[in-house]
């Protein structure tokens, strides 16, 4: 599955492209040079952070919380019960650490995980299995990081899933045990449409609090210009994209 990711989503799936053009260019000129043309234009638009950010905004379906609305559903009738925070990726060997640490993506969710937490009293749920190093799963990073960085409390830790759909499997069997059914779900914005889908297939409410947005670009010249952010942003975008069909596709369970 690694291996096909890596092979489909940009770059290298236009690499892919160019790379055949030069391979079929005495064969099939025309192809080629086609080949060749696609993949090059488009490993250009891909990498300017304006059209990076703007692809990812199609995801982000679900606005960010207001205080007013968190205040109004601690007080509704069908009050969330806990918060749910994913993980993403993890350093495994910070030098200046010690010990293995979220990277960015992650910390981004997990600050805003804790400040939740801090406007609800909601106990918190870290939820990654994916290994952050030899001897630590990356719900662990997560709980150390929240509770010692943030200030915040982890009241129960998932670390079985490596996936979105085990996330959501396992956390809700996690949180089912507890008679919790109603969460917010704490996520990147572009990543809630999916991640909301299968918690809600495993029988969740689900209140999104998505964070990290991609915003709209500017007119600067900088978001206009090839970056690794720009690269890094589309990647996302077909990442998510992908798994969205993927996650439409699967068999109800």
């Amino acid at each position: 599955m690694a291996l096909l990711k890596a092979l489909f989503l940009p770059p290298v799936g236009f690499l892919v492209l160019v790379l055949g053009g030069f391979l079929l260019r005495r064969r099939w000129p025309v192809l080629a040079g086609t080949s060749i043309a696609v993949g090059l234009v488009a490993l250009f638009l891909i990498s300017l952070p304006a059209v990076g950010t703007s692809l990812l905004m199609l995801h982000q379906d679900y606005p960010p919380l207001r205080w007013d609305q968190i205040s109004a559903d601690l007080t509704g009738p069908d009050a969330p019960q806990a918060i749910v925070v994913l993980g993403a990726d993890f350093e495994e060997r910070p030098p200046e650490y010690g010990v293995p640490q979220p990277t960015a993506l992650t910390f981004v969710r997990l600050r805003y995980a804790a400040y939740l937490q801090g406007k609800t009293g909601l106990p918190l749920l870290v939820s990654a299995g994916n290994e952050a190093s030899e001897s630590e799963r990356g719900a662990v990073v997560m709980k150390r990081a929240l509770e010692e960085q943030l200030g915040a409390s982890v009241a129960f830790v998932e670390q079985a899933s490596t996936t979105t759909a085990e996330n959501a499997v396992f956390s809700a069997d996690l949180l089912r045990e507890r008679g919790i059914d109603r969460i917010y779900l704490v996520t990147h914005a572009w990543h809630m449409p999916r991640a909301k889908g299968a918690f809600e297939r495993e029988g969740l409410v689900v209140t999104p609090a998505p964070t990290g947005f991609a915003t709209s670009p500017s007119l600067i010249l900088f978001d206009w210009l090839p970056s690794p952010q720009g690269l890094q942003s589309s990647y996302y975008f077909f990442h998510e994209a992908l798994g969205r069909i993927a996650y439409a596709l699967r068999p109800a369970s």
